[in-house]
């Protein structure tokens, strides 16, 4: 008699599988439509799952965005790391960033919708926003005359980034 041994699957593999997959969907749903069509239902649809299976990871909305936001501050971050430092390249970075991913930019600044997530955002996105901003708003001492070029508009009014 041939006997089958039936082993557990690593769950946890599984679990942080899903979770990445969820957070893909949020992202796209983010660049796509903005902050307002990120909600867990669409979300697991987007990724072929039953819309209770993302409350494992995120239990709500807020957390969801959250955890996304978490995400954005890193490739932001990744982004003005990517440099040489100079102020001119960080602006651009900085700028660049938000005029090409409008909605995730502003998610980071959205910490009305972030507090409660629990996603411990501020660590995170402080200091990338406040590193790009800096440059952007003439924070630095001098101002070079190239930088002066660098203009960050309110979100209210756009982004204008800075001349080649």
């Amino acid at each position: 008699m041939c006997r089958t041994v039936l082993t557990r699957p690593d769950h946890r593999a599984t679990d942080d599988d899903l979770r990445q997959r969820l957070l893909d969907a949020a992202a796209g749903l983010l660049d796509d439509s903005g902050i307002e069509a990120v909600t867990i239902r669409e979300t697991a649809r987007r990724r072929g799952v039953s819309h209770g299976a993302p409350r494992r990871h995120f239990p709500s909305r807020t957390s969801l965005l959250g955890h996304l936001a978490k995400r954005v501050a890193v490739e932001l971050g990744g982004e003005l790391d990517a440099t040489d430092e100079t102020p001119l390249r960080l602006a651009r970075a900085y700028v660049g960033f938000a005029a090409r991913r409008p909605h995730a930019f502003d998610l980071l600044l959205r910490h009305d919708l972030l507090e409660a997530s629990g996603a411990d955002l501020r660590p995170r996105s402080a200091p990338a926003l406040t590193r790009g901003a800096d440059f952007c708003f003439g924070e630095i001492s001098p101002m070079s005359k190239p930088l002066s070029r660098c203009r960050c508009l309110s979100k209210r009014d756009g982004f204008l980034v800075p001349p080649a």
